[in-house]
């Protein structure tokens, strides 16, 4: 199996480096056997023999792909590392299927809310994913910032009053685009509240962007009721007003004048640059595209505690939660329709892993519909991730992987 491992960045060379690969050959593993690319010399002779005896033990492997390399294995080696020399100059008598390469995508780290996704904001929901939360994860409050309940749909918003500050550490892409577009719902159960919005360079002598330099800022007055309404604020950064890949604080307080009490709530806030191709990041977008991934896995850890019907609908809808493999906040903006788009806009094939953990085969068969309910969007679809392993949620052993494949397989 040929396969490449990706992680996606934003930074100042991502347009360079949003998708790194390690590239193996052969990605063969057992207890004692490990594989190594390299660019190496032809093998000896003696070794060429090894080579041979070896690589018609390896399941799966055609004769004309063994031409493409020499496999020598000992286990007396440090670390027991197997090494395959590639000889690239030497075409095998039949070509390697394009569809024996992909990449994949998982919720893990960084790889999709601070990369592929173009929203700017972790937790833009507000929301906790812990039960020991005290405040909104990925956010800063102080002062007379509250998070309290009755967000909008939401459980949870923050409520800013006096000298309250609620602020979170951003990234933007300044060196692509100075235009950003801030979207929110905000409340004064009182009447009369005010608030300001602002971007602050982040290298403030205190260090937490609270009084750092204005880079932008926006006020909310006398039209915020008592009802959740939907805020839309348009920034055109000045030139040189952020460095590429300086840090910055997006910054919300209150700007009640004295003697007004009045507190506004906010919830559902996100920022995006102007130059999002439908919420998708454009330098991940052009890198991408540049793999010429044929075949784009959407699996992991993660899809073994996924539900895909949280990943559907407006954003505004869709929980929070702890992605249940990682850890990490999960606000399920990037769901089934973005991943189709976004593999459709870099040429791939998409291929779906489907819940075989804590999912069931009726959930797995309502999202095949669904992912191909105008046309055959999803041709490839995988029923379970790693289940031998005690790390995977619904784990369990080789008679109990073989009956669940077939309780998928007759429902999907």
């Amino acid at each position: 199996m040929i396969f490449n491992r990706h992680r996606t960045i934003r930074s100042a060379t991502a347009a360079a480096t949003a998708f790194t690969a390690t590239a193996a050959i052969f990605a063969w593993r057992s207890a004692n056997l490990s594989v190594q690319a390299l660019a190496a010399p032809q093998a000896t002779a003696p070794q060429a023999a090894a080579s041979s005896a070896a690589s018609s033990q390896m399941p799966g492997i055609s004769s004309g792909t063994r031409a493409l390399f020499q496999y020598r294995r000992d286990d007396a080696a440090p670390g027991r590392l197997t090494r395959i020399h590639i000889n690239a100059a030497r075409n095998a008598a039949a070509p390697v299927r394009q569809n024996v390469f992909g990449n994949f995508l998982e919720f893990l780290g960084g790889t999709i809310y601070e990369n592929v996704w173009a929203q700017a904001l972790l937790n833009p929901n507000l929301e906790r994913i812990e039960q020991g939360n005290t405040v909104p994860p990925a956010w800063d409050l102080s002062g007379e910032a509250t998070w309290v309940e009755g967000g909008y749909l939401s459980p949870r918003c923050v409520r800013v009053s006096g000298d309250g500050v609620l602020r979170q550490r951003i990234f933007l892409p300044v060196h692509r685009t100075r235009n950003y577009t801030v979207t929110l719902y905000a409340r004064a159960a009182q009447g009369g509240g005010q608030i300001n919005i602002a971007l602050r360079a982040g290298d403030d002598a205190a260090g937490n962007g609270a009084t750092g330099p204005v880079v932008a800022q926006s006020g909310l007055a006398g039209f915020l009721s008592a009802n959740w309404q939907k805020q839309v604020i348009r920034w055109q950064l000045p030139a040189g007003g952020l460095k590429k890949g300086q840090e910055a604080r997006f910054v919300v307080t209150s700007a009640n004048p004295i003697g007004l009490e009045a507190a506004v709530d906010v919830d559902q806030i996100e920022i995006f640059p102007d130059d999002a191709v439908n919420g998708l990041d454009p330098d991940v977008l052009r890198a991408a595209r540049a793999w010429r991934i044929p075949i784009l896995r959407l699996s992991g850890n993660f899809s073994s505690g996924y539900h895909w019907r949280d990943g559907i609908g407006p954003r505004v809808l869709r929980p929070t939660s702890r992605n249940p493999a990682w850890g990490n906040i999960e606000p399920n903006h990037f769901g089934t329709d973005e991943f189709l788009l976004f593999s459709r806009l870099i040429g791939a094939v998409p291929q779906i892993g489907v819940n075989a953990g804590n999912g069931t085969p009726e959930e797995a068969a309502a999202w095949v519909r669904y992912a191909n309910r105008n046309a055959l969007q999803v041709p490839l679809w995988e029923i379970g991730n790693e289940l031998y392993g005690g790390w995977q949620i619904g784990h369990t052993d080789a008679a109990g992987n073989a009956a669940r494949f077939v309780r998928f397989r007759r429902r999907c």
